[in-house]
């Protein structure tokens, strides 16, 4: 997937960006959607003392002022980081999705991608606020977000919940005091991704559920 306008959309203080999208026309008036998982598993081989260590820690730990990594940072921030301009390996889930947003095929595979851009969530926020310009990449997350409120719509429709929590960032100086207190908004920047990885856990799950008599 090197060739594809694949980009990513993190907070602006993230060191790791382990998600990706891409999107493009497809036939029939309907798209064809990339969401790119950064993988890990290419690394962390079951068994090794690597494994053995990210088991233990479970998950990251985030704190105020810092980051206590699952893997080593060498990994999370850099090999398995899907940075711009590099190639990196993911887990892919292709979809095929209709105008109205409905999933009408998902497949999965390994696949290597060349990141063309990384956005934070207010910069893509200002590029939705105003009319879409010439930039491809600026065209296609005007489509994303579009595509991606006909998802959430769809979404609600069918009785997911609404859980939007008010939440918090502490900014700190240089001296690890606080400056001040922001509110984190739950924007449109924030349910572009937040759809599509919502869409690819649905699709992974309904790829390994049980048969039904």
């Amino acid at each position: 997937c090197r060739r594809h306008r694949v980009i990513t959309i993190d907070p602006d203080d993230a060191k790791d960006f382990d998600d990706a999208i891409c999107l493009e026309r497809a036939a029939e008036g309907n798209w064809r959607l990339w969401v790119h998982i950064a993988d890990v598993s290419h690394y962390v081989k079951p068994g090794t003392a690597l494994d053995a260590e990210a088991r233990k820690r479970g998950n990251s730990t985030y704190l105020v002022d810092r980051v206590i990594p699952m893997l080593p940072e060498a990994l999370s921030n850099e090999l398995c980081s899907l940075k711009p301009d590099v190639d990196r390996l993911t887990k892919c889930v292709e979809f095929l999705v209709s105008n109205d947003g409905r999933v009408l095929n998902a497949k999965f595979y390994p696949a290597v991608i060349h990141s063309q851009r990384r956005f934070t969530y207010q910069e893509v926020l200002a590029i939705l606020q105003r009319k879409a310009g010439p930039d491809p990449i600026e065209q296609m997350l005007h489509q994303a977000h579009e595509l991606a409120q006909r998802i959430r719509r769809l979404r609600f429709r069918a009785g997911s919940l609404n859980l939007d929590f008010p939440e918090t960032k502490i900014r700190l100086d240089d001296h690890g005091r606080i400056v001040r207190i922001e509110k984190t908004e739950n924007d449109v920047s924030h349910q572009l991704i937040e759809e599509y990885m919502l869409l690819a856990n649905e699709a992974l799950a309904f790829a390994h559920a049980p048969a039904v008599d």
